[in-house]
């Protein structure tokens, strides 16, 4: 696709030319995810950062790097079954169930032939580590906090049970490493999809259930969530984003001010809550963990 590279300021921000060759990977992405949603009906959503963007600058916020979207349960779990056969590599779609040792609560379309490593995750994780798009899954809350509270709960058991079996990642602590050994050995012949499944059943299922919605599967504390209406998210329109139109909620405005306040036109400037990002378009995440462990620096990095 075609895309500006030029370094340019906005918002007195430098946006330098790699930045821009990340945004530019990730557009290309989100056009292959538009394209398998049309396909197929889905609807899907800007959220957070990247419907901000949309609305105020039209594009990527100066200074963030990466793309939220957002859709309901239904039509993520339709696009959970069609995507691996409809995504080609080295576009590679990713859940619990589609790669080993991954373990969030949400999808990330990936690109393979890039690297985007988070340097919390260390460099001992198997899972594909491309540059991404992240992609959640709207799940209806209770009416009674709680009963909200007590399936929190229990969805952060259940993730932490998940981790502990099928995160990759070495533990500092020898202590904390000899009990996931001993954990991972009680648990050695539990089907890491039916885990899964488990948990995203209990995403899914609510007592009570209101007609609010959150991305309930990824909030580590109950505190962050924002309820919002269903309503808000039973129409999309398409709106100007850099060099394309990217779908938001009709209710935007509302969606907004719920997020970041009645000034959220404003600017501020912020970092991505990823923090720092190993970010390389021509190399893939392969090789770049190799360079690393082999004692390569790479700028933002930290064990």
């Amino acid at each position: 696709m075609e895309f500006n590279l030029k370094e340019e300021v906005r918002c007195g921000f430098k946006i330098t030319e790699k930045r821009k060759k990340v945004w530019q990977i990730e557009l290309e992405m989100l056009q292959e995810l538009d394209r398998v949603c049309k396909k197929y009906d889905l609807k899907y959503f800007a959220d957070s950062g990247t419907l901000l963007g949309t609305i105020r600058h039209k594009g990527f916020i100066p200074w963030d790097d990466d793309m939220d979207f957002v859709m309901t349960r239904a039509d993520y779990n339709k696009l959970v079954k069609v995507a691996n056969t409809e995504i080609k590599s080295p576009l590679f779609f990713q859940t619990a169930y589609s790669d080993e040792g991954y373990y969030r609560g949400h999808a990330q379309l990936r690109n393979s032939n890039t690297t985007g490593i988070l340097p919390s995750e260390g460099i001992n994780v198997t899972f594909n580590q491309g540059i991404f798009i992240d992609i959640f899954p709207l799940d209806y809350v209770s009416r009674s906090k709680i009963i909200e509270k007590f399936r929190h709960k229990k969805l952060r058991w259940k993730m932490d049970t998940f981790r502990k079996l099928y995160n990759n990642t070495k533990s500092k602590n020898k202590v904390k490493g000899k009990l996931k050994k001993i954990y991972r050995s009680l648990y050695k012949n539990k089907d890491k999809s039916k885990m899964y499944a488990n948990y995203e059943k209990t995403s899914s299922t609510v007592m009570l259930k209101s007609r609010n919605v959150d991305k309930v599967s990824y909030y580590a504390s109950i505190d962050r969530y924002k309820y919002f209406p269903d309503v808000y998210f039973s129409k999309m329109i398409y709106m100007d984003f850099e060099n394309i139109k990217i779908p938001v909620p009709h209710r935007y405005d509302e969606i907004l001010q719920t997020y970041y306040g009645k000034d959220y036109i404003k600017p501020q400037n912020k970092t991505s809550h990823h923090g720092k990002v190993i970010y390389e378009v021509d190399k893939d995440y392969k090789t770049v963990l190799n360079e690393i462990r082999e004692g390569k620096k790479y700028e933002n990095f930290e064990l």
